[in-house]
């Protein structure tokens, strides 16, 4: 059996694409209502945005980890 052994310390796995998506969705929402008049083309935007800003994020956070 390949067990790990129990001394090593767990990595910690974090995603930053959930948060982007939340936050972006809201602020979406009200640039969308604020400014384009349209709530649902403002979600989709800020969602779009969000990913992006989210993967950006989890990437420098993969590239800290290593160092």
């Amino acid at each position: 059996m390949n067990r790990e052994p129990e001394n090593r310390p767990k990595k910690e796995k974090t995603s930053y694409v959930g948060s982007g998506i939340a936050l972006g969705a809201s602020l979406g929402l009200i640039f969308g209502m604020l400014i384009l008049d349209n709530l649902a083309l403002g979600a989709a935007y800020g969602v779009a945005i969000g990913i992006v800003m989210g993967a950006i994020a989890d990437a420098q956070a993969a590239k800290k980890r290593q160092k």
